[in-house]
């Protein structure tokens, strides 16, 4: 990893400032999986010492982004099926869980901005950008756990999705058609517009468990 990817800051830098760069460069497709990862050349890049480097591995490691093996190195981990598996069947249930939760705290102006999201998506679809799907479609979720008012919940949340997001950035693989993701949106959007909770639950479940399907069928191709 010898290309400069990490930004100097002119203040002392804490772990939590060089996790997101560590991150973003992962979610950006600049770091791909199996990639190595060296303490002293991020520390070098940036200008600090490796403590907080190495506290922001441990970091990104609880996340699933990296693994570590003993006398190998920190490499940038990837998906297997049945991580995927996994993580999409525990999503369906909480993805239900969240909906019936933020239904009534949505406000007229957070399902314009899930319409923008669904824009955004088609019009990253038709550039056949993967990546600005992805960003897009986080984004649209992210909006329905933060009105959930649930801390615990966007924290695992947030825990399930970074994984899946950082595969699609560095892979490059999510649908066989990208302009299907923006349009399983919409049934959400209007679930939630009408306030129908069982209906909101239904749809939600029915989109993360097709959007889980075809990701498995993409790596099992």
């Amino acid at each position: 990893m010898s290309e400069q990817m990490f930004s100097q800051s002119p203040s002392k830098v804490l772990k939590d400032e060089v996790y997101e760069q560590i991150k973003n460069a992962i979610m950006e497709g600049k770091l791909k999986e199996g990639d190595r990862i060296l303490e002293s050349d991020i520390a070098e890049q940036i200008g600090i010492s490796r403590a907080p480097v190495r506290e922001a591995i441990r970091l990104l490691q609880q996340e699933g982004l990296v693994v570590t093996s003993p006398h190998r190195g920190t490499f940038i981990s990837g998906l297997t099926v049945e991580d995927t598996r996994e993580i999409f069947s525990l999503r369906s249930i909480l993805e239900q869980f969240a909906v019936g939760l933020c239904i009534n705290n949505l406000s007229q102006g957070d399902i314009e901005t899930l319409y923008k999201y669904v824009d955004l998506m088609r019009q990253a679809a038709i550039e056949e950008d993967v990546r600005k799907v992805a960003k897009y479609d986080s984004k649209f979720h992210e909006l329905i756990y933060k009105k959930t008012h649930h801390k615990r919940l966007k924290e695992v949340m947030s825990l399930l999705n970074t994984p899946v997001r950082a595969f699609m950035a560095t892979t490059n693989r999510l649908y066989a058609n990208l302009e299907d993701v923006a349009d399983g949106h919409v049934p959400i959007v209007e679930a939630l517009t009408s306030k129908d909770a069982k209906h909101a639950a239904q749809v939600i479940e029915d989109h993360i468990k097709e959007v889980g399907e075809q990701l498995l069928e993409q790596m099992e191709d």
